[in-house]
């Protein structure tokens, strides 16, 4: 029995091998289609609708368009704010650094009083300009206008938005203390202050960095809606900006519905039966009708490689948005075949191909 079995399998091994490499054929076909949903109208920019007038099949928004979005994104990013904090022990070390250098600074000391006086003085010309802060230059804000506003946030948390030139640099509070120290000892108050002073408005890079992200992040990726039974477009109408950006939101939206894997699983079902069934019926025709190509392996394989070929060109076409799969020459599938092998057979393959 064991080679009566072996003999029949030898008998018909060409059947076998023609049945095999259909089913190779259509192995690579089914590999070769989408498997999510497409959006089945084509359009271009600036071309006219050619379907009938369409209306939306559901509610959906409208997606902007990359430019949009980084046009967005560069605007945040130019009028992005930059956050310092206040650090209000720097007037408490100032002070304690200033008194210092004066002790050390001062050579009479037969004129205590007017050692005093000139602590008293710098030390209210250092409280002066720390109270209005001095604010860390830092490469972020170098190019930054007077009337720009940065956030200073203070001990407590509590953000205030203050205007630039409502704060020194340490090059406008020496401007400052050159225009207002005037008197006998002046310039040992200017020097006493100068070497003293530090900057209490300090740059928080991290805070700035992370304000900018969530900004970013929160930028909305649509622009409006299309409401169910709305009318998108007429027959014959232009596809203008407007237009195609609306087809484009349509068309994701169409397509993640489709994609969903719920769909994926029926899709890849019903993609499979369709395809067994299209070769099912080619391998019967070739068997019963053109028995010749049937029995030459060369032939076969040709109209495989041709149907196969066809296809793969399709899916390439597909996969790029902007271009129409009308300019795949699809009328050379029948008059190649029809050269090698006749009309008959190439009709019925050019069906089974663009099926």
């Amino acid at each position: 029995m064991k080679t009566s079995f072996i003999n029949k399998i030898r008998n018909k091994h060409e059947f076998i091998f023609k049945l095999v490499i259909m089913l190779v054929a259509a192995f690579f076909v089914l590999l070769l289609l989408p498997k999510e949903g497409k959006f089945k109208y084509e359009f271009q920019k600036g071309k006219p609708w050619v379907h009938d007038d369409l209306l939306a099949p559901f509610n959906f928004a409208i997606n902007k368009t990359e430019a949009e979005l980084d046009q967005e994104k560069n605007t945040l990013k130019k009028n992005q704010l930059f956050y310092f904090n206040l650090d209000t022990s720097i007037v408490k070390s100032c002070n304690e650094k200033l008194e210092k250098w004066i002790d050390n600074n001062w050579i009479d000391s037969t004129r205590l009083a007017q050692k005093k006086a000139i602590k008293d003085s710098s030390s209210y010309y250092l409280d002066k300009i720390l109270q209005k802060g001095v604010v860390e230059l830092v490469e972020e804000i170098e190019n930054k206008g007077k009337d720009d506003y940065v956030v200073v946030v203070n001990p407590n948390n509590v953000a205030e938005e203050i205007e630039l030139k409502n704060l020194y640099t340490l090059k406008s509070a020496y401007a400052y203390l050159i225009e207002n120290a005037k008197g006998e000892n002046s310039d040992f108050i200017i020097d006493a202050v100068e070497a003293n002073i530090n900057q209490n408005i300090l740059f928080n890079k991290k805070l700035t960095e992370k304000d900018l992200q969530d900004k970013i992040e929160n930028v909305s990726l649509t622009k409006g809606g299309i409401f169910e039974k709305e009318k998108i477009i007429s027959k014959g109408e232009i596809v203008n900006e407007e237009r195609y950006a609306i087809l484009q939101s349509l068309k994701a939206e169409y397509e993640a519905k489709l994609g969903a894997e719920s769909q994926s699983i029926w899709l890849s079902l019903g993609q499979t039966i369709l395809v067994l069934l299209l070769f099912y019926a080619l391998f019967t025709f070739l068997k019963t009708v053109s028995s010749n190509v049937f029995n030459n392996n060369f032939d076969l394989g040709f109209l495989l490689i041709i149907i196969v070929g066809f296809i793969a060109i399709t899916t390439l076409v597909l996969k790029f948005d902007n271009t129409s799969v009308y300019i795949i020459p699809f009328c050379i599938i029948p008059l190649l075949i029809d050269t090698f092998f006749g009309k008959r057979l190439a009709l019925f393959v050019f069906l089974i191909a663009i099926f």
